[in-house]
């Protein structure tokens, strides 16, 4: 038997909110971003509004538009949040668990991370996940889940000693470690720039004097 549903009466919707699919209408992943801020708690919204954004869904232009569409609507102060924030320069996270690694860095405290910086290393391109500003620590979001195969998991690994190469110091964090111990993760990380620091006091300067240049 299947399980019930929930009506929600919501009026004549412009045509502009709906889209055609599988013979159906339904409202747009941009209708229907603003429909979850009312449900959703922070860190699920954050996350959805990147797959949509990754997946091209939608657009920050469009989720403003909708916005000032919805100003009175229960819950968008928090879509708006997100909107503001990643407008600003803060590139969509890739998956949930880089939005929760975000999340996780920003109810601890820490001064918000740089976000997909590009580097040469060998005449090759690689990414960094979260660059802690002002150190050379960097926290790779990492598990086998969110990898298409072995052979990505295995490259992920080659990115990570590539980085290490050029003076990087590379935490990764999983999503069953930041789901079920953010606070150890968090005791680390502390631990960790403050050997940093110790070591390697003009490592910010070092690794910045080095050239880099983005795709």
């Amino acid at each position: 038997m299947p399980a019930p549903a929930v009506v929600h009466r919501l009026g004549i919707l412009p045509w502009r909110e709906l889209v055609w699919l599988e013979g159906l209408t339904v409202t747009s992943a941009t209708r229907t971003l603003v429909d979850l801020s009312a449900t959703e708690d922070a860190p699920t919204l954050r996350a959805t509004v990147d797959e949509a954004l990754r997946r091209r869904w939608t657009t920050l232009d469009r989720l403003q538009v909708a916005l000032s569409r919805a100003a009175h609507r229960p819950g968008v102060a928090a879509l708006r949040a997100i909107v503001t924030q990643l407008v600003g320069g803060d590139a969509p996270a890739e998956s949930e668990l880089e939005a929760r690694v975000a999340e996780l860095l920003e109810t601890a405290g820490f001064p918000r991370p740089v976000k997909q910086q590009v580097v040469r290393v060998g005449g090759v391109v690689r990414r960094m996940d979260f660059r802690l500003p002002g150190t050379p620590v960097v926290i790779e979001a990492d598990g086998y889940a969110y990898h298409s195969g072995f052979d990505t998991f295995e490259r992920q690994r080659d990115r990570h000693r590539a980085l290490a190469s050029r003076g990087f110091l590379v935490v990764p964090w999983t999503w069953a470690s930041v789901r079920d111990q953010p606070e150890h993760l968090i005791r680390q990380l502390h631990a960790t720039l403050a050997q940093t620091r110790r070591a390697h006091p003009t490592a910010e300067a070092a690794l910045e004097s080095r050239p880099s240049r983005a795709r």
